[in-house]
């Protein structure tokens, strides 16, 4: 979360932006008084801005060597990448991420995990929560 994550990628892109840099979302985001949604960076992002490429370069590195931590330990089948920003951008960052993955996890490991983006968005770790209550029969009652 502090790394790789629209809250780390907003506070990336201001620091960047008070150091002098330029970006199309300062224009987007009204000079920084509209929150900067993930639509905003999907925009920014379709206008090739290049702090906003930077930064998701930096973020998908980031995700990669966390997937790559979670193979090398857990070794899954699958790891499902969700929330607003992956919902709006991940396909544009997916390739990347699983560059990084594979250059650091388990070989053997890497061949059989898939990296996937949920289609749940920010709901994500809800539906999964009550997922994960019905197939185990938890009631909270």
């Amino acid at each position: 979360e502090a790394l790789a994550s629209r809250t780390a990628f907003v506070k990336n892109i201001i620091s960047e932006v008070q150091k002098g840099r330029k970006s199309v979302i300062v224009e987007l985001s009204d000079n920084f008084t509209r929150p900067i949604k993930s639509k905003i960076v999907s925009k920014a992002l379709s206008l090739k801005d290049e702090l906003t490429i930077e930064m998701l370069e930096k973020e998908a590195f980031y995700l990669g060597i966390a997937c790559a931590n979670y193979i090398n330990i857990l070794n899954p089948d699958t790891i499902v990448l969700g929330g607003g920003l992956m919902t709006e951008i991940g396909n544009n960052i997916l390739d990347r991420i699983k560059i990084v993955t594979m250059k650091y996890s388990l070989k053997d490991a890497f061949k059989g995990t898939n990296i996937v983006i949920s289609h749940y968005g920010d709901f994500a770790a809800v539906v999964g929560s009550a997922y994960y209550a019905k197939e185990n029969s938890f009631s909270v009652f």
